[in-house]
């Protein structure tokens, strides 16, 4: 596997690359790359191991009860799924797809405590605990990026959806510009609504001074006034 790739990876940050193969050995690690559209879990199923995503991006949907799918997250380097299901050996509730070409490196939950095995080399377990902080991070990540998700379904308007998902859902760049991450198609099911309608509202949005766009990047222009106020 290659080194450098991984050392971009967030899960191997502070990592030194001397210790990733044997942390990757311990855990009868796997890499694989998989071209757009790939499905990576079905929803209904279940597995004991996890995914990392070293490059590319994954989206995951869930199937509504009229039979419609609507996006549930979406992870790009540093994203970790089926975490929870390999834990638990519950069946998986979204169908994880790669959303362009990825790479995904699988690794073996039931592995996971033999990186605790190491006390007689203070450095590999020192790497291996470093690999685990990382791990939980991410877990955590997702945890606040999936409450993020909710609090956007509660919003009342469109605009109010899409000013909060540029705001807390985006690192802007030093420019201050902020990309969209996929398609508008994809970001119109990430917001719940119509991909015509993000299209009028952003055009909308351009038109009061709210925002500037440029492709997918997106500038939040702070100094215009907020929806209702008098200018």
């Amino acid at each position: 596997m290659a080194h450098e790739a991984l050392q971009n990876c967030p899960l191997f940050s502070q990592i030194s690359p001397a210790y990733i193969d044997r942390i990757l050995t311990v855990l009868h690690a796997t890499e694989q790359t998989y071209p757009t559209d790939t499905v990576l879990v079905h929803a209904g199923s279940s597995s004991s191991r996890l995914g990392i995503v070293l490059s590319g991006d994954i989206e995951a949907w869930r199937t509504g009860m009229t039979g419609s799918e609507f996006l549930s997250a979406h992870m790009t380097c540093g994203g970790v799924f089926g975490d929870l299901m390999a834990a638990c050996g519950a069946e998986s509730p979204v169908t994880v797809r790669t959303g362009s070409i990825s790479r995904i490196l699988w690794i073996s939950y039931p592995s996971l405590p033999a990186l605790f095995s190491h006390s007689t080399e203070p450095a590999l377990q020192e790497a291996c605990t470093m690999f685990l902080r990382n791990l939980i991070f991410a877990m955590a990540t997702k945890y606040f990026a999936l409450d993020r998700r909710l609090e956007i379904l509660t919003l009342p308007s469109l605009r109010d959806k899409i000013l909060y998902y540029l705001s807390h859902c985006l690192t802007p760049a030093s420019n201050g510009g902020r990309t969209i991450p996929f398609s508008q198609s994809v970001w119109a099911d990430y917001l719940h609504c119509d991909r015509s309608a993000l299209s009028r509202e952003l055009s909308r949005m351009r038109a009061d001074g709210v925002i500037r766009t440029e492709k997918r990047t997106i500038w939040l222009c702070t100094d215009a006034p907020n929806e209702g106020e008098t200018p």
